[in-house]
């Protein structure tokens, strides 16, 4: 039977009712540091974020003060869906923040709204566990600006400086059929601060896997970057895409596989010649052993059956420096540290007219035959512990209406010497 070791302090929305709180000063507050860029502005809870969560469209200009006051009315009026944990109006010297109660715990912010003081949430989140130590070594990206703190949530509520990068969690017993939750957000704000998205990661025994399910930022799936490399009058878009009300009602409080998950990625292109897609690193792996990278795609309905369009996913290590691989190198243009260069580069799935699965959620990887396949498991080379996985869609006649991505993940898969 399986067994979920999730001690985790959950740091995003608790959120109830307004009533009840009126003699009681809020333990912690949230305040928007600058004016609004406009946008869509997520606010979501926590423990359930894809049944619960509240946006607003906010105006360019608009004052903090008023954005604060129209997300919490904007909370007010969802009744029952927010219904379980304290918010509230607050007030300090420099204006009005968000009030909460019973300790520290967190709102996350999502959605296409830039300013506000809202950092970008961090990406590349890995987590690793090491069986000989009873450690967990998790390594991420920060992004540009940094942040004044980070939390990390594991068993309970670790705060780390602004600028960290990596922690080794001690005295974590993980068992074969164990499952680990770890998330990790960061803030902006030496007073008050305001809090990015989350991003998380599942671990058990040399495996890990991405199922959070909430809103995304800039319509970017949590824990990875956007890329393009659009050469004609097409333009790569992003979107962040939604399934059926039945998956979003599901009562689980978190997805135990992906197909429960509601929130997924979708690519996008306006015309001829656009090519992108997302990207994500995986760090703190260990050279000489051999990984299987898995994703989950969906051609959807993305164009017409007579068009010269194309959706791949790929996988390569990033050589002995863990640099970045460059936009040329995800497009296939330049050499990928392994000396592969082309369209096919680090290609271990690919549709087109011929091969597409329409409506259908296809789980590919690289230790399984499937349309598009030319690399296999990765094994790293000595001296070299970070793999990059991206995904490329792109057209060379016309637009196209999406296609998708809801998960990855990877495994450990090195075989015991003889």
């Amino acid at each position: 039977m399986r067994k979920l070791l999730n001690g985790i302090l959950i740091f995003s929305a608790l959120i109830i009712s307004l009533e009840g709180n009126a003699q009681r000063s809020p333990d912690f507050l949230i305040q928007f540091s600058k004016p609004a860029n406009g946008g869509i502005l997520t606010l979501s809870h926590g423990f359930n974020p894809r049944n619960q969560y509240v946006s607003i469209q906010t105006q360019p200009g608009e004052s903090a003060d008023s954005v604060t006051r129209r997300l919490l009315e904007a909370v007010k009026a969802t009744g029952e869906a927010f219904s379980s944990f304290p918010l509230t109006m607050a007030s300090s010297p420099s204006g009005l923040a968000l009030g909460v109660f019973d300790g520290p715990v967190y709102f996350t912010f999502a959605g296409t709204e830039t300013g506000l003081g809202i950092p970008q949430p961090p990406n590349s989140f890995t987590a690793v566990y090491d069986a000989t130590r009873s450690q967990i070594h998790a390594h991420w990206i920060n992004p540009p600006g940094g942040y004044d703190w980070i939390y990390i949530g594991t068993h309970g509520l670790r705060r780390l400086p602004g600028n960290s990068t990596s922690i080794v969690l001690t005295n974590i017993i993980l068992q074969a059929d164990s499952e680990f939750d770890i998330r990790l957000i960061g803030l902006k704000g030496r007073v008050n601060p305001v809090p990015s998205n989350a991003v998380e990661m599942r671990i058990r025994p040399g495996y890990q896997e991405e199922l959070i399910d909430s809103p995304y930022t800039d319509n970017v799936m949590p824990n990875w970057l956007a890329w393009s490399r659009d050469t004609g009058e097409g333009r790569t878009q992003l979107v962040e895409g939604r399934k059926t009300e039945e998956v979003r009602w599901n009562p689980k409080e978190s997805p135990d596989h992906p197909e429960e998950k509601y929130f997924f990625q979708m690519i996008k292109g306006t015309g001829a010649g656009f090519q992108g897609g997302i990207w994500r690193k995986f760090f703190g792996l260990t050279p000489g052993r051999t990984y299987k990278v898995s994703v989950r795609v969906n051609t959807l309905k993305s164009k017409p059956p007579d068009e010269d369009w194309w959706f791949s996913a790929h996988a390569a290590h990033n050589g002995p420096t863990g640099a970045d691989l460059t936009t040329d190198q995800l497009a296939g243009v330049a050499a990928l540290p392994d000396g592969s260069q082309g369209p096919q580069a680090g290609q271990f799935a690919k549709y087109d007219k011929a091969t597409a699965s329409w409506w259908e959620w296809t789980e590919r990887s690289t230790d399984k035959d499937g349309p598009g396949k030319v690399i296999g498991n990765i094994t790293l080379p000595p001296g070299v512990n970070v793999i990059t996985v991206w995904l490329k869609h792109g057209s060379n006649s016309g637009p196209s209406n999406g296609v998708g991505m809801d998960w990855v993940a990877l495994e450990d898969v090195t075989q015991p010497k003889p």
